[in-house]
């Protein structure tokens, strides 16, 4: 009998051949996930941590790190490579910001790129791997607020659409350890007089 040997360039093309889809990069699946949970309305933390749970996001597990919080955090479905995501409230003196975000426990490269790719317009700031994207909610979707006039940006301020997308992508020396996060802030409309 002879051996079949099946390389892994072969499998690929076995694959590709009837119609499977390659995985997603890192950055791409913490993209998706970004896009799936925090970027599509505006619900609170405890909402958009009941959807991820919907989409089979986990309150605990193995892979949990020391520092993992339940009450505001989630891991990533069971091989789904390690994201977590994290969603909460906080209350300054004067406003509240809501927040929720998709990190990896490594760096990520490419992750400014995709996130870019994603929204369709550059950051307003950027540095080596991280960045900086400020977004308008205009019809249940995030829209760069590249383009908008001063009074479009402060109606939607005052209305509680405008958003800080942040990217990091922090490799901590020469140990590469790090980590890469791809979080939005919402800052809550002012109350009214």
């Amino acid at each position: 009998m002879t051996p079949i040997r099946l390389t892994l360039a072969t499998a690929a093309a076995l694959l590709i051949g009837h119609g499977a889809r390659a995985a997603p990069t890192a950055s791409g699946a913490i993209v998706d996930a970004f896009r799936t949970i925090c970027a599509t309305d505006d619900p609170t933390p405890e909402a958009t941590l009941a959807r991820a749970e919907s989409l089979g996001w986990r309150r605990s597990g193995p892979d949990a790190p020391p520092d993992f919080d339940p009450k505001s955090q989630r891991l990533a479905p069971t091989g789904a490579g390690g994201l977590i995501l994290g969603a909460q409230a906080e209350t300054t003196t004067t406003v509240r910001v809501d927040s929720c975000g998709v990190s990896a426990p490594v760096p990520v490269h490419g992750l400014a790129e995709a996130t870019e790719a994603w929204l369709g317009s550059q950051p307003i700031f950027a540095m080596r791997h991280s960045a900086s994207f400020s977004a308008v909610r205009i019809d249940g979707a995030l829209r760069p607020a590249v383009g908008l006039d001063q009074d479009q940006i402060q109606a939607a301020r005052r209305d509680g659409r405008l958003y800080s997308l942040m990217v990091l992508d922090d490799e901590t020396g020469a140990t590469g350890k790090g980590r890469a996060t791809l979080a939005l802030l919402r800052i809550e409309p002012e109350p009214g007089p």
